[in-house]
Protein backbone atom coordinates (compact mmCIF):
# COMPACT_ATOMS: atom_id res chain seq x y z
CA UNK A 1 0.00 0.00 0.00
CA UNK A 2 2.84 2.25 0.81
CA UNK A 3 4.62 1.36 -2.31
CA UNK A 4 1.32 2.25 -4.39
CA UNK A 5 1.08 5.71 -2.76
CA UNK A 6 4.86 6.66 -3.50
CA UNK A 7 4.27 5.77 -7.51
CA UNK A 8 1.32 8.06 -7.34
CA UNK A 9 2.84 10.35 -6.12
CA UNK A 10 5.75 10.08 -8.27
CA UNK A 11 3.31 10.08 -11.30
CA UNK A 12 1.41 13.54 -10.37
CA UNK A 13 4.86 15.27 -9.89
CA UNK A 14 6.56 14.14 -13.18
CA UNK A 15 2.52 14.82 -14.88
CA UNK A 16 2.61 18.49 -12.76
CA UNK A 17 6.20 19.11 -14.05
CA UNK A 18 4.89 18.36 -17.99
CA UNK A 19 2.15 20.57 -17.75
CA UNK A 20 4.14 23.59 -16.63
CA UNK A 21 6.62 22.95 -19.42
CA UNK A 22 3.43 22.77 -21.50
CA UNK A 23 2.39 26.21 -20.61
CA UNK A 24 5.93 27.76 -20.29
CA UNK A 25 6.36 27.03 -23.78
CA UNK A 26 2.88 28.11 -24.96
CA UNK A 27 2.09 31.32 -23.29
CA UNK A 28 3.55 34.60 -24.07
CA UNK A 29 6.48 35.31 -21.84
CA UNK A 30 7.13 39.31 -22.15
CA UNK A 31 7.68 40.04 -26.02
CA UNK A 32 7.89 38.00 -29.48
CA UNK A 33 10.18 36.24 -30.99
CA UNK A 34 11.78 38.09 -34.29
CA UNK A 35 11.14 36.25 -36.94
CA UNK A 36 14.34 35.00 -39.12
CA UNK A 37 16.27 37.84 -41.19
CA UNK A 38 14.03 40.50 -39.70
CA UNK A 39 15.54 44.08 -39.39
CA UNK A 40 15.04 46.88 -37.12
CA UNK A 41 13.62 49.97 -39.10
CA UNK A 42 15.67 53.55 -39.76
CA UNK A 43 14.32 56.86 -40.53
CA UNK A 44 15.58 57.62 -43.85
CA UNK A 45 13.98 60.81 -44.10
CA UNK A 46 16.82 62.17 -42.16
CA UNK A 47 19.94 63.49 -43.78
CA UNK A 48 23.48 62.31 -41.11
CA UNK A 49 26.68 63.64 -40.76
CA UNK A 50 29.64 63.21 -38.96
CA UNK A 51 33.32 64.56 -38.64
CA UNK A 52 34.36 60.45 -39.67
CA UNK A 53 36.97 60.86 -42.22
CA UNK A 54 36.60 58.34 -44.90
CA UNK A 55 38.61 55.95 -43.54
CA UNK A 56 36.27 55.27 -40.68
CA UNK A 57 34.19 52.68 -40.67
CA UNK A 58 30.63 52.74 -40.09
CA UNK A 59 27.68 50.04 -40.15
CA UNK A 60 25.86 50.01 -43.25
CA UNK A 61 22.03 50.70 -43.20
CA UNK A 62 20.26 50.68 -46.71
CA UNK A 63 18.88 47.75 -46.23
CA UNK A 64 17.04 48.77 -43.56
CA UNK A 65 15.84 51.79 -45.22
CA UNK A 66 11.64 51.96 -45.66
CA UNK A 67 10.62 51.85 -48.83
CA UNK A 68 8.80 55.07 -49.31
CA UNK A 69 9.09 57.85 -51.87
CA UNK A 70 11.27 60.99 -51.16
CA UNK A 71 9.14 63.87 -51.44
CA UNK A 72 10.83 66.31 -54.51
CA UNK A 73 10.96 69.87 -53.57
CA UNK A 74 8.90 72.18 -55.53
CA UNK A 75 10.70 74.69 -57.80
CA UNK A 76 10.42 78.55 -56.46
CA UNK A 77 9.78 79.15 -60.41
CA UNK A 78 10.83 78.34 -63.33
CA UNK A 79 12.89 80.77 -65.43
CA UNK A 80 13.58 79.93 -68.97
CA UNK A 81 10.83 77.03 -70.85
CA UNK A 82 11.87 76.21 -73.88
CA UNK A 83 11.20 73.74 -77.42
CA UNK A 84 13.46 71.76 -78.90
CA UNK A 85 14.94 73.96 -82.24
CA UNK A 86 17.38 75.93 -83.56
CA UNK A 87 15.01 79.53 -83.36
CA UNK A 88 15.48 82.52 -81.75
CA UNK A 89 15.70 81.22 -77.33
CA UNK A 90 15.43 77.39 -78.82
CA UNK A 91 18.04 74.56 -77.45
CA UNK A 92 18.93 71.61 -79.76
CA UNK A 93 19.21 68.03 -79.22
CA UNK A 94 20.46 65.53 -81.83
CA UNK A 95 19.61 62.07 -81.75
CA UNK A 96 21.29 59.80 -83.92
CA UNK A 97 20.89 56.49 -84.85
CA UNK A 98 24.28 55.65 -84.02
CA UNK A 99 26.11 57.50 -81.58
CA UNK A 100 25.28 58.87 -78.65
CA UNK A 101 22.47 61.51 -78.11
CA UNK A 102 23.30 64.68 -77.29
CA UNK A 103 21.65 68.35 -76.04
CA UNK A 104 22.24 71.48 -74.23
CA UNK A 105 26.50 70.30 -72.20
CA UNK A 106 26.20 72.66 -69.74
CA UNK A 107 25.33 75.90 -68.27
CA UNK A 108 26.09 78.64 -65.95
CA UNK A 109 25.12 82.44 -64.51
CA UNK A 110 26.55 85.56 -66.00
CA UNK A 111 27.06 88.95 -64.88
CA UNK A 112 23.67 90.79 -63.66
CA UNK A 113 21.85 87.68 -63.58
CA UNK A 114 22.66 86.66 -67.43
CA UNK A 115 22.08 82.88 -67.85
CA UNK A 116 24.13 81.12 -70.30
CA UNK A 117 23.58 77.57 -72.08
CA UNK A 118 26.15 75.77 -73.81
CA UNK A 119 23.58 74.96 -76.58
CA UNK A 120 26.37 72.59 -78.26
CA UNK A 121 24.15 71.01 -81.26
CA UNK A 122 23.53 74.78 -82.57
CA UNK A 123 27.47 75.77 -81.99
CA UNK A 124 26.44 78.44 -79.90
CA UNK A 125 25.83 79.89 -76.47
CA UNK A 126 22.03 80.75 -75.80
CA UNK A 127 21.78 83.37 -73.74
CA UNK A 128 18.42 84.70 -71.40
CA UNK A 129 18.38 87.66 -69.16
CA UNK A 130 17.59 87.17 -65.97
CA UNK A 131 14.06 87.14 -66.52
CA UNK A 132 14.82 84.29 -68.88
CA UNK A 133 13.94 86.64 -72.16
CA UNK A 134 16.42 85.36 -74.84
CA UNK A 135 19.52 87.41 -75.92
CA UNK A 136 21.86 87.31 -78.57
CA UNK A 137 23.33 84.22 -78.62
CA UNK A 138 27.54 83.72 -78.90
CA UNK A 139 28.92 81.42 -81.80
CA UNK A 140 31.09 78.96 -80.39
CA UNK A 141 34.45 78.30 -82.10
CA UNK A 142 35.34 74.58 -81.26
CA UNK A 143 34.01 71.61 -82.54
CA UNK A 144 32.32 69.75 -79.79
CA UNK A 145 32.19 72.00 -76.81
CA UNK A 146 31.75 70.20 -73.61
CA UNK A 147 32.01 72.31 -70.93
CA UNK A 148 31.08 76.46 -69.91
CA UNK A 149 32.19 78.52 -66.98
CA UNK A 150 31.98 82.41 -66.64
CA UNK A 151 34.71 84.52 -64.79
CA UNK A 152 34.11 87.28 -62.56
CA UNK A 153 34.87 89.73 -64.81
CA UNK A 154 32.16 88.41 -67.38
CA UNK A 155 34.69 86.67 -69.77
CA UNK A 156 33.15 83.11 -71.26
CA UNK A 157 35.48 80.05 -71.51
CA UNK A 158 34.82 76.73 -72.57
CA UNK A 159 36.26 73.90 -73.57
CA UNK A 160 36.60 71.12 -75.96
CA UNK A 161 38.50 67.57 -74.63
CA UNK A 162 37.70 65.13 -77.67
CA UNK A 163 37.98 67.26 -80.77
CA UNK A 164 39.98 70.27 -80.45
CA UNK A 165 41.36 69.51 -77.14
CA UNK A 166 41.74 72.99 -76.74
CA UNK A 167 39.83 75.78 -73.80
CA UNK A 168 38.67 79.30 -76.03
CA UNK A 169 38.39 82.08 -74.07
CA UNK A 170 35.42 85.03 -75.45
CA UNK A 171 35.47 88.55 -73.68
CA UNK A 172 32.03 89.22 -72.19
CA UNK A 173 31.03 90.68 -75.32
CA UNK A 174 31.71 87.44 -77.03
CA UNK A 175 35.12 87.97 -78.93
CA UNK A 176 37.51 85.37 -78.91
CA UNK A 177 40.38 86.32 -77.40
CA UNK A 178 42.60 82.80 -77.73
CA UNK A 179 42.84 79.35 -77.12
CA UNK A 180 44.90 77.74 -74.36
CA UNK A 181 45.83 74.03 -75.51
CA UNK A 182 45.02 71.20 -72.95
CA UNK A 183 47.34 68.63 -72.97
CA UNK A 184 50.38 69.26 -71.40
CA UNK A 185 52.53 68.33 -68.22
CA UNK A 186 50.02 67.51 -65.74
CA UNK A 187 47.16 66.56 -68.58
CA UNK A 188 49.03 64.19 -70.54
CA UNK A 189 45.29 62.88 -71.98
CA UNK A 190 42.84 65.67 -72.56
CA UNK A 191 40.15 63.30 -72.30
CA UNK A 192 40.29 62.77 -68.83
CA UNK A 193 39.09 66.45 -68.37
CA UNK A 194 35.95 66.45 -66.00
CA UNK A 195 35.37 69.95 -64.88
CA UNK A 196 36.27 73.57 -66.08
CA UNK A 197 37.05 76.30 -63.45
CA UNK A 198 37.97 80.16 -63.67
CA UNK A 199 39.06 82.72 -61.60
CA UNK A 200 41.11 85.74 -60.97
CA UNK A 201 44.41 83.60 -60.72
CA UNK A 202 43.56 81.90 -64.01
CA UNK A 203 41.82 78.89 -65.73
CA UNK A 204 41.87 75.44 -64.28
CA UNK A 205 40.55 71.87 -65.51
CA UNK A 206 39.91 69.28 -63.12
CA UNK A 207 41.87 65.87 -64.29
CA UNK A 208 39.69 62.78 -63.90
CA UNK A 209 37.26 64.14 -60.72
CA UNK A 210 41.12 64.79 -58.81
CA UNK A 211 43.11 67.31 -58.88
CA UNK A 212 42.50 70.85 -61.21
CA UNK A 213 44.84 71.65 -63.52
CA UNK A 214 46.23 75.42 -64.12
CA UNK A 215 46.34 75.78 -68.20
CA UNK A 216 46.39 79.41 -68.59
CA UNK A 217 44.93 82.82 -67.76
CA UNK A 218 41.97 84.84 -69.36
CA UNK A 219 44.70 86.69 -71.63
CA UNK A 220 45.42 84.01 -73.46
CA UNK A 221 48.66 82.80 -71.68
CA UNK A 222 49.56 79.64 -72.05
CA UNK A 223 50.92 78.00 -68.60
CA UNK A 224 53.49 75.23 -69.47
CA UNK A 225 53.98 74.03 -65.52
CA UNK A 226 50.55 73.27 -65.23
CA UNK A 227 50.68 73.37 -61.79
CA UNK A 228 47.94 71.60 -59.86
CA UNK A 229 45.49 72.51 -57.09
CA UNK A 230 44.13 70.16 -54.62
CA UNK A 231 40.06 70.70 -54.82
CA UNK A 232 37.57 72.89 -56.65
CA UNK A 233 38.52 76.37 -55.99
CA UNK A 234 35.13 78.45 -54.06
CA UNK A 235 34.25 81.93 -55.43
CA UNK A 236 35.24 83.80 -52.65
CA UNK A 237 39.06 82.41 -53.36
CA UNK A 238 39.57 81.34 -49.73
CA UNK A 239 38.91 77.26 -50.07
CA UNK A 240 39.43 74.35 -52.80
CA UNK A 241 36.84 71.60 -52.09
CA UNK A 242 36.13 68.18 -52.95
CA UNK A 243 34.29 65.17 -52.12
CA UNK A 244 34.23 61.40 -53.19
CA UNK A 245 31.80 57.97 -52.32
CA UNK A 246 32.12 56.05 -49.57
CA UNK A 247 29.21 53.49 -49.40
CA UNK A 248 26.85 53.90 -52.85
CA UNK A 249 24.86 51.58 -51.36
CA UNK A 250 24.69 53.41 -47.88
CA UNK A 251 24.66 56.93 -49.69
CA UNK A 252 27.85 57.53 -47.94
CA UNK A 253 30.16 59.88 -49.10
CA UNK A 254 32.78 62.70 -48.01
CA UNK A 255 33.45 66.54 -48.48
CA UNK A 256 36.66 68.34 -47.40
CA UNK A 257 37.45 71.70 -47.36
CA UNK A 258 41.29 73.14 -47.00
CA UNK A 259 43.09 76.45 -46.80
CA UNK A 260 43.88 77.85 -50.38
CA UNK A 261 46.83 79.12 -49.30
CA UNK A 262 48.42 77.56 -46.57
CA UNK A 263 47.22 74.07 -47.32
CA UNK A 264 45.33 73.33 -44.11
CA UNK A 265 42.38 71.27 -43.72
CA UNK A 266 39.63 72.88 -42.90
CA UNK A 267 37.22 70.01 -42.70
CA UNK A 268 36.67 66.50 -43.71
CA UNK A 269 32.73 65.26 -43.06
CA UNK A 270 31.37 61.94 -43.84
CA UNK A 271 27.77 62.69 -44.84
CA UNK A 272 24.74 60.28 -45.39
CA UNK A 273 22.16 60.84 -48.14
CA UNK A 274 18.51 58.45 -47.78
CA UNK A 275 18.53 57.26 -50.81
CA UNK A 276 21.59 55.14 -52.16
CA UNK A 277 24.00 57.10 -54.41
CA UNK A 278 24.39 56.76 -57.87
CA UNK A 279 27.00 59.40 -58.58
CA UNK A 280 28.40 63.25 -57.16
CA UNK A 281 27.58 65.42 -59.75
CA UNK A 282 27.91 68.96 -57.92
CA UNK A 283 30.52 70.62 -55.57
CA UNK A 284 30.51 74.47 -54.88
CA UNK A 285 30.01 77.54 -52.64
CA UNK A 286 28.52 80.21 -52.95
CA UNK A 287 29.93 83.89 -52.20
CA UNK A 288 29.39 83.52 -48.39
CA UNK A 289 31.14 80.23 -48.29
CA UNK A 290 28.20 77.99 -47.98
CA UNK A 291 28.69 75.00 -49.49
CA UNK A 292 26.63 72.88 -51.97
CA UNK A 293 26.88 68.95 -52.73
CA UNK A 294 24.33 67.66 -55.61
CA UNK A 295 24.46 63.88 -56.37
CA UNK A 296 22.25 61.28 -58.42
CA UNK A 297 20.52 58.67 -56.31
CA UNK A 298 18.30 56.35 -56.90
CA UNK A 299 16.74 52.59 -55.21
CA UNK A 300 17.11 49.64 -57.53
CA UNK A 301 14.57 47.24 -56.16
CA UNK A 302 15.84 44.42 -58.40
CA UNK A 303 18.66 43.93 -61.28
CA UNK A 304 16.93 45.28 -64.19
CA UNK A 305 13.89 47.00 -62.81
CA UNK A 306 13.23 50.98 -62.84
CA UNK A 307 15.10 52.90 -60.24
CA UNK A 308 12.52 53.90 -56.87
CA UNK A 309 13.43 57.57 -55.26
CA UNK A 310 14.82 58.57 -58.31
CA UNK A 311 16.25 61.93 -58.40
CA UNK A 312 19.04 64.73 -58.16
CA UNK A 313 19.66 65.60 -53.94
CA UNK A 314 21.21 68.67 -52.93
CA UNK A 315 22.58 69.34 -49.73
CA UNK A 316 23.13 72.64 -48.44
CA UNK A 317 26.30 72.77 -45.75
CA UNK A 318 27.43 75.87 -43.96
CA UNK A 319 31.25 76.75 -44.57
CA UNK A 320 31.68 74.41 -41.76
CA UNK A 321 30.18 71.46 -43.39
CA UNK A 322 27.14 70.97 -41.37
CA UNK A 323 23.97 69.81 -42.68
CA UNK A 324 21.90 73.37 -42.64
CA UNK A 325 19.04 72.43 -45.79
CA UNK A 326 18.63 70.11 -48.84
CA UNK A 327 16.43 70.11 -52.25
CA UNK A 328 15.02 66.86 -53.89
CA UNK A 329 14.92 67.78 -57.57
CA UNK A 330 13.39 65.57 -60.26
CA UNK A 331 16.11 63.48 -62.35
CA UNK A 332 17.18 64.21 -65.78
CA UNK A 333 16.00 60.80 -67.68
CA UNK A 334 16.74 61.82 -71.04
CA UNK A 335 19.96 59.58 -72.24
CA UNK A 336 21.74 62.68 -73.63
CA UNK A 337 25.33 63.43 -72.89
CA UNK A 338 25.91 66.33 -70.60
CA UNK A 339 28.36 67.47 -68.45
CA UNK A 340 26.54 70.29 -65.89
CA UNK A 341 22.88 70.26 -65.51
CA UNK A 342 22.99 72.46 -62.04
CA UNK A 343 24.31 74.85 -60.45
CA UNK A 344 24.23 77.94 -58.01
CA UNK A 345 24.16 81.37 -57.61
CA UNK A 346 26.05 83.98 -55.60
CA UNK A 347 23.50 84.41 -53.33
CA UNK A 348 22.71 80.17 -52.74
CA UNK A 349 19.79 79.96 -55.21
CA UNK A 350 19.65 76.61 -57.01
CA UNK A 351 19.54 76.11 -60.97
CA UNK A 352 18.60 73.38 -62.68
CA UNK A 353 18.57 72.21 -66.18
CA UNK A 354 15.90 69.71 -66.22
CA UNK A 355 14.88 68.19 -70.29
CA UNK A 356 12.46 66.14 -71.32
CA UNK A 357 10.92 64.91 -74.27
CA UNK A 358 9.12 68.14 -75.19
CA UNK A 359 11.74 70.59 -73.96
CA UNK A 360 14.30 71.83 -71.32
CA UNK A 361 13.18 74.08 -68.53
CA UNK A 362 15.57 76.25 -66.36
CA UNK A 363 14.48 76.16 -62.68
CA UNK A 364 15.29 77.81 -59.29
CA UNK A 365 14.92 75.63 -56.24
CA UNK A 366 15.98 77.06 -52.56
CA UNK A 367 17.51 74.70 -49.76
CA UNK A 368 14.47 73.96 -46.83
Amino acid sequence: MERRSRALLWAGLVLGAGLLALLWWVLPRGGSRPEAGATSATDASRVEGSSAGPGRAQASTSGARPERPVPLSRPTDVLVSTSWGSGAGQLARSTPEEGNPEGPMSFSVGPQGTLLVLDQVNGRIARYDRNGQPLAPIPVSQTLPHELAVAPDGSLVVMDRLADRSVAIFDPQGKLVGDLPLKGKNLPEPGLATGLFVDETGIYVERGHGPLVRVGDLGGRSDPAQPLLDGRPTPEGKSLLSAAMIDAGAGRFWVRSVDRVSGQMHFMKELRLPVPLRYLMYLDADRSGRIYVGAAVGREPAPGEPLLDEGVQVLCLSPEGEVRGSAMLPPNQLPDETFRELTVTEDGTILYLHRTEAGAELRRYRCS
